[in-house]
């Protein structure tokens, strides 16, 4: 009886070491359980901040684009405004160029008028002064007593 008695406590024994090792490896289960929804938990945080981070970085994005298209139409005013300033300059100077030629020209024509005048008023010197001579040698004439001082 020995040998059963002794059997028997050896198989309890295997039993509660088995039970034993059983429950040690159901609290290893447990805490890992724990562990990987710990781990999920953080996971499903970060996925949050990260989707949140992203929905900010979106809004920005679209900030930014709407500035830059503002911008942008700026620029094209600026453009125009500047092509259509270009343009008046040009003309003013083109009708400046113009108003010179013209000025030129009046100019040009006044002073040929001008030597013109002169050279009428130089010829109408000389034939006055031809004539004064005449009369003067008329009046000698007649004082002398030449005839009728031709």
């Amino acid at each position: 009886m020995d040998n059963s008695y002794d059997a028997s406590r050896e198989a309890i024994k295997r039993v509660v070491e088995e039970t034993q090792n059983n429950q040690n490896a159901r609290e290893d289960l447990v805490q890992n359980i724990l562990t990987l929804v710990g781990q999920r938990d953080e996971a499903i945080e970060d996925k949050a901040d990260i989707v949140q981070a992203h929905s900010k970085l979106q809004m920005e994005r679209d900030q930014l684009s709407s500035e830059l298209s503002v911008l942008q139409g700026r620029m094209t005013e600026m453009k125009l405004a500047n092509a259509n300033a270009l343009r008046q300059r040009d003309s003013a100077v083109e009708s400046a160029n113009a108003a010179a030629r013209d000025l030129q020209n009046h100019l040009s024509k006044a002073n040929q008028e001008i030597g013109s005048l002169r050279a009428k008023l130089d010829a109408s010197e000389k034939e006055a002064n031809h004539q004064r001579e005449r009369a003067t040698k008329k009046q000698r004439g007649k004082k002398r007593g030449r005839g009728k001082g031709k």
